[in-house]
């Protein structure tokens, strides 16, 4: 019976029922033929066992081939195969056989069709984990900051206070740049005043210590960022960008044009581990990193590519799960590796550079010597190889040309990990030098690390960063291991060794341990020996043991061994951090040497101040104060802050004080009396979260949002406007001119805003969004009229604006 009335409910079904080839066909009125004797099936469908929604449309062609729509084939994200049917009532359709893999059951007495599809005939899914987008960063008016550190200090055994001050001044103007300016200041021994007068007196008058206060420029750069093509314009003073694994950096000043990842901070341009795998129902892919769960996708049949799984760096085996929705799991394991070193397919990095370069810098101000040009470029030639040149010359003493690889393979063998070679040849009136330099890295995350490096030059081979007539090391070697062991704790072991033209060596050998013991101390043991030369042991022992709160104890230890002498010293330290919004901490040391130390911290919105007093043998009593914070010019107004390390904001509240502002979930300060508040420590070019706590609005405070997202540029500061206006409200009484009252469910609008307001009973309506001088205007059946309304004000928070008359009732 139940199948009988599935049949009556579906008269339009056409079906067909086949005996055996001797037997006679049977007509059914369920069947219809068109000229063309092909046959419509209206089939319940099944695919890979998932019951589709509806019935699907099946065509039986003249020569039994049966043949299903382009729609259908859409929706089950089946590939379209190369065998085509008849176009039928104006739609595509595609034999089933055609389809590669693809089994069914046709029963046409219960009107179904099964479909069974390999992975493979299913359309591929391409899913990232990470999909976030660069946003735009947000334009800043014209504005300036300046940050100061300031320092006093008094020794026992000199008579004076000794003074000094860093200074750095920053003028922005958000896409057109920031130019940055530092200064040092500080006290320097000079001649002072002479008893009796000044000069040379006749009286005989001798010279009394003194001081001459002298300002040092540091650093003078304008820096502008393109975002868009990720690339950043200098000029003033600058810091080269080496060449990998053998390069130099050093000062200079002059101009540089080079990329900068910073402006593109949610793109990974190093290659990123992409796993594929496939499914044939709708399935969860778990993927586990040294089997933790790293992300989780849901993912339709078919074959399935996750790329940007992750953006830790180093290497292990990754695990794939793949669950269905029948709770069947399948499992594959694959290794990886990431590097930032490397470079994706068709990533770009260069760096150009040319000036000249700075000689005694924070001695002298302006002290510029030989002239340089220099030039890196990289380029990703494949997702395993990164290709890099580079070039280097002072005109008219030497020319430097370098080339360089990296090469990362995944895998657990001995031949994977990171691998780079380095080849450079130098030409300078000496002669000619050479270089050669190899190293291979190898991370597993959590696990086992390892890296080594060797380099090689001949006895003339110069590059930027030496002295003129400093020569190169003849060998260079490095090689540090770690291990990680989880409770055990961990193991860090390095050795460096050098070798001069000379034929003199130095090597130094490191070792560390540490590890948590029941989660409530930490013990660190460092050892450092020199095998060259001088023989030097030392020995570093330390406990942390925190004591609740932000309160915290540590003892430490110290021996060291030198040819003639030991040393031991030991210690024991005692601290409490200032609170994350500010508050005081403090900090007491104490040693065996006799030297104690205490001192106290005050962090504020406006600055962080110390106090340190601390006696030793050598010095006596000694006492130094430093005051540390930043001044930012927005919207021609200052407000003091701490150090403006990167980027700030002005959060801008108009006539809602003591209001609590947060930057990603932490609090940073309140508004001011005029609902400003400054916000010091923004993230450049990338999402920061500014939100507000509802909470400290009054009542009649209409919020759009209480949280927004700020994007600055470089070192600059812009305005946030939150989306928050008072919005008066109160109750009124509407009368109309024959003095009764206003009909239920009339509607007032307020100033012609998009919202309007229901009378809800005898003529009572609540309105918001009301100002100090208002039109409303009275509509209801076909009729209105208009009040005009002046608020007096109140603090009543649901205030009784009396009854208003609504004249000039129109019809």
């Amino acid at each position: 019976m139940k199948r009988l009335a599935g049949v009556l409910t579906t008269l339009c079904c056409v079906c067909s029922t086949w005996q055996t080839a001797d037997a006679t066909r049977v007509d059914s009125p369920l069947v219809s033929e068109a000229k063309s004797s092909t046959q419509e099936l209206l089939l319940e469908t099944e695919l890979n066992h998932q019951r589709i929604a509806n019935p699907v449309l099946i065509i039986r062609s003249t020569d039994g081939r049966l043949c299903v729509g382009e729609g259908p084939l859409r929706q089950w994200r089946l590939r379209l195969p190369p065998g085509r049917c008849d176009p039928y009532a104006g739609e595509s359709y595609y034999q089933l056989s055609a389809i590669p893999g693809l089994e069914w059951d046709l029963d046409e007495q219960a009107l179904t069709l099964k479909l069974r599809a390999p992975a493979q005939a299913f359309e591929g899914s391409v899913l990232k984990s990470v999909q976030r987008v660069n946003p735009t960063p947000q334009a800043s008016t014209l504005g300036a900051f300046l940050n100061y550190d300031l320092l006093a200090q008094k020794l026992e055994s000199g008579p004076q206070i000794q003074k000094s001050g860093l200074f750095e001044l920053g003028l922005f103007g958000g896409d057109r740049g920031v130019l940055i300016n530092t200064l040092l200041a500080h006290d320097t021994p000079g001649s002072g005043t002479l008893s009796g007068g000044t000069g040379s007196d006749a009286s005989g008058g001798t010279p009394s210590p003194g001081s001459r206060f002298e300002m040092t420029r540091l650093e003078s750069t304008w820096t502008r960022d393109t975002p868009e093509n990720r690339t950043t314009l200098r000029v003033g003073d600058a810091i080269t960008r080496s060449a990998s694994g053998w390069g130099r950096s050093l000062r200079y000043g002059g101009v540089q044009y080079a990329t900068n990842a910073a402006t593109q901070p949610y793109t990974n341009y190093y290659p990123v581990q992409t796993v594929r795998g496939e499914a044939l129902l709708p399935s969860t892919v778990d993927v586990m990193l040294n089997n933790k769960v790293v992300s989780s996708h849901e993912v339709p049949p078919g074959p399935f590519s996750l790329s940007e799984l992750t953006n830790i760096v180093g290497g292990g085996a990754m695990q794939v799960v793949v669950r269905d929705v029948l709770g069947r799991e399948r499992m594959v394991s694959q290794p990886f590796y990431a590097s930032p070193v490397a470079l994706a397919r068709g990533v770009e990095e260069f760096s150009y550079e040319a000036g000249a370069v700075r000689q005694d810098y924070g001695l002298s101000s302006n002290h510029y010597g030989r002239h340089l040009l220099a030039g890196t470029f990289r380029r990703g030639l494949s997702n395993q190889f990164t290709g890099e040149l580079h070039a280097e010359t002072v005109p008219g003493e030497q020319v430097t040309l370098g080339a360089g690889g990296t090469f990362v393979k995944p895998g657990f063998g001995l031949f994977s990990g990171l691998f780079n070679v380095n080849a450079a040849w130098s030409h300078h009136p000496q002669g000619d030098g050479k270089l050669l330099g190899i190293g291979v890295e190898r991370n597993l995350v959590g696990s086992l690390g390892f890296s080594a490096s060797a380099q090689r030059t001949s006895a003339y081979f110069t590059q930027l960063g030496l002295a003129p007539n400093e020569a190169a090391p003849k060998n260079l070697f490095s090689a540090s291991f770690s291990y990680s062991g989880g409770r055990w704790g961990s193991v860090n072991l390095g050795v460096i060794s050098r070798e001069s033209q000379n034929q003199e060596r130095s090597q130094l050998v490191s070792a560390n341990y540490q590890v948590n013991i029941q989660n409530r101390a930490t013990l660190s043991i460092s050892a450092v020996t020199n095998l060259s030369g001088t023989a030097n042991h030392s020995l570093f022992f330390l406990l942390a043991i925190p004591l609740g709160g932000r309160v915290s104890s540590a003892i430490s230890a110290q021996r060291s061994i030198g040819d003639r002498h030991a040393a031991n010293e030991f210690a024991l330290q005692a601290q409490q951090n200032p609170a994350p919004g500010g508050g005081f901490g403090w900090q007491f040391r104490s040693t065996s040497q006799g030297a104690q130390q205490l001192g106290g911290v005050l962090e504020r919105d406006n600055g962080s101040y110390r106090l340190d007093v601390a006696r030793s043998a050598s010095q006596g009593l000694s006492t130094r104060a430093t005051a540390s914070g930043g001044v930012a010019m927005v919207g021609g107004t200052p407000y003091f802050g701490n150090r403006i390390n990167d980027s700030f904001a002005l959060v801008q509240l108009p006539d809602y004080p003591g209001v609590r502002v947060y930057a990603d979930n932490q609090p940073v300060g309140r508004t001011d009396a005029q609902g400003n508040a400054f916000i010091p420590k923004l993230r450049s070019y990338e999402v920061n979260r500014i939100g507000v706590n509802q909470l400290d609005l009054p009542l009649d405070a209409k919020v759009d949002a209480v949280t927004v997202n700020a994007t600055p540029f470089y070192r600059s500061g812009i305005v946030v406007r939150f989306p928050v206006s008072e919005s008066r409200g109160g109750m009124v009484n509407i009368e109309l001119d024959d003095h009764l009252p206003a009909p239920v469910g009339a509607l007032i609008r307020v100033n012609e805003q998009a919202d309007s307001f229901p009378v809800v009973l005898a003529g009572i309506a609540y309105l918001t969004g009301l100002q100090k001088e208002n039109r409303l205007d009275v509509e209801w059946r076909d009729q209105h009229c208009a009040i005009d309304l002046t608020v007096p004000p109140s603090t009543d928070p649901l205030p009784d604006l009396g009854t208003l008359h609504c004249r000039g009732l129109q019809r």
